[in-house]
């Protein structure tokens, strides 16, 4: 007889996270079968696996970017608004691909109800372009069969771990950095401590180079909010931020179990040392700020 083509049901797409939610949060993973595992829109912090940490997750932090900026606080002393992403680009294969809708609910639904000063404006910066790029099935499958050889399920052996080595690129600051677990690559273990193992995307070495970039302005082109001559310790420049801080108070009052660190990790001054010195490693960098 002839066959008959069975129905076509629709694809359902599932991904699971180890990613847990923050035990404030009043909203936990119920782990039914299906799409009854994960609670959705649930606050998260990292890692998938190990032991956990008080810091959120990458869509969560991607969330906060598109309400706060992803300047941080500092550069808002001289930036009339924060910069906030224009679009999202997703990696795809024709066998996985995260749907827009998801991706939305993620970064953008749960922080809907926020009224921000520049929403009413042509052209929110809350409402991004969604683009998707293919990568090669090729990598993939190099990749998951390396990933494969890592687990053991017979014995449940699982010996995968997120990578720990990194490459920052900027612009106008001369060459990439490597690093490995938040230090740069090859320091020795003598060194661990010291400053040469800091990476120039660590607060310290960020606060030094602001404090260079004040110093070189002049008293009539100085942000107002940088004119308080009791300013020492990185945590106050960071407060004196005003624009800043409203938009991170009313994003952390919103959410209601955002997880920080303390306070006193912030509280430190530059060396004499550190204030003295004049021979800049990023030059460009400068020019830059100082021409705004």
């Amino acid at each position: 007889g002839e066959c008959l083509p069975g129905p076509t049901w629709p694809r359902l797409m599932m991904h699971r996270t180890g990613a847990k939610c923050v035990p404030t949060s009043g909203v936990q993973d119920a782990h039914l079968p299906g799409t009854g595992y994960h609670a959705s829109g649930a606050w998260r912090t990292k890692p998938g696996r190990g032991d956990p940490t008080i810091s959120m997750c990458c869509s969560d932090k991607l969330a906060r970017w598109f309400v706060v900026g992803c300047q941080g606080a500092l550069p808002m002393h001289f930036l009339g608004e924060p910069v906030r992403l224009s679009s999202i680009t997703v990696l795809r294969d024709a066998a996985d691909f995260v749907p827009e809708e998801a991706l939305r609910r993620a970064f953008l639904y749960r922080t809907r109800d926020l009224r921000l000063d520049d929403d009413s404006s042509p052209g929110s910066p809350r409402q991004p372009k969604w683009g998707s790029v293919e990568v090669s099935t090729t990598c993939c499958v190099e990749f998951a069969a390396r990933q494969k050889n890592k687990f053991s399920p017979t014995s449940g052996t699982d010996t995968r771990h997120p990578c720990g080595s990194s490459i920052a690129w900027v612009a106008g600051c001369g060459d990439q950095e490597a690093t490995c677990d938040g230090r740069k690559l090859g320091i020795t273990k003598k060194l661990l401590n010291s400053p040469k193992a800091r990476s120039m995307l660590c607060r310290r070495e960020l606060f030094k180079l602001f404090r260079h970039i004040v110093s070189e302005l002049s008293e009539e082109r100085l942000p107002h909010s940088l004119r308080d001559p009791t300013l020492a310790t990185y945590l106050q420049y960071k407060k004196a931020a005003n624009g800043y801080q409203r938009l991170r108070r009313t994003f952390l009052e919103h959410v209601g179990c955002w997880l920080t660190a303390s306070e006193e990790l912030q509280q430190f001054t530059l060396s004499e040392q550190e204030e003295e010195q004049k021979q800049l490693q990023h030059p460009e960098t400068v020019r830059a700020m100082t021409d705004l």
